[in-house]
């Protein structure tokens, strides 16, 4: 069960997949404020708003279709950090806003998840999501927004 959350956590934190395997040499900062829509899923259910004062807030949910009740919604908010292409989460507080017919456990923070920005542009940004532990990684998958 713990896997399984952890699977949705990385799915709930960022969206869709992208095959660009490549670091990022140079990030730039201004390009990553704002707000961030996951691509194709429901925009009001999964986004992410980085503000220049390391704070984020993000609804998460997976849901494709908006009118979709099935689904919790949960809104995530904390700082974070940028450390050379990775985004670090703390001080993470998670609230309930929809709750789904469908079952549903939360743990906000897990230090083991990593978040590596693979892509950065004007419109897109990219995201891969692993879990590192014990030197065993698990790729969750690159998760892909867009503004």
């Amino acid at each position: 069960m713990r896997n399984v959350f952890l699977a949705v956590l990385a799915l709930v934190l960022f969206g869709c997949s992208s095959d660009d395997d490549g670091a990022i040499t140079n990030l730039d900062l201004e390009l990553l404020y704002g707000q961030w829509y996951n691509v194709g899923l429901c925009r009001e259910q999964n986004s992410l708003l980085l503000n220049e004062n390391g704070t984020f807030e993000t609804f998460s949910s997976n849901a494709v279709d908006c009118d979709n009740t099935e689904l919790d919604t949960y809104k995530i908010t904390g700082n974070y950090t940028i450390n050379g292409n990775f985004y670090n989460t703390s001080n993470e507080v998670a609230e309930l806003v929809i709750d789904g017919s469908g079952l549903s456990i939360f743990e906000a923070t897990n230090l083991n998840i990593k978040r590596e920005i693979i892509g950065l542009t004007e419109t897109t940004l990219i995201i891969k999501v692993f879990e590192e532990d014990a030197n065993i990684i698990t790729v969750f998958g690159e998760f892909e927004y867009e503004h």
